[in-house]
């Protein structure tokens, strides 16, 4: 299996939480993002993980194709930053659902 790259810029955080955990899960490094496409968007949803209110995302399965890369799964460890990079926290994937599109759309629409 092979150990993905911590980028530079959240090296010194990660190493913190691993220090912190007391164990070596570099093994589980998903990615460093943050949420929305805008400062004020993604600095907001930041505060909102924070705050433990939001515990949830969802993306689209063409997206992942389109970068070459995995979609996240279960115990996926991801680092949250603010729109700028500045690390904040780390979550972890503890599920992952495929639904088509219409489902989480006709769903999203019902809470608005």
């Amino acid at each position: 299996m092979n150990t993905p790259s911590i980028p530079a810029a959240i090296a010194p955080f990660w190493a913190a939480f691993e220090a912190a955990r007391g164990a070596h899960v570099t093994s589980r490094f998903y990615e460093a993002t943050h949420f929305d496409d805008n400062e004020s968007g993604a600095n907001h949803l930041a505060t909102l993980v924070l705050a433990g209110k939001k515990r949830a995302t969802a993306g689209l399965a063409w997206s992942f194709d389109g970068e070459k890369r995995p979609p996240p799964k279960p115990g996926d460890l991801s680092v949250v930053t603010d729109w700028d990079g500045v690390p904040l926290c780390v979550i972890e994937t503890v599920s992952v659902s495929v639904v088509p599109f219409e489902y989480f759309h006709a769903r999203h629409e019902r809470t608005l």
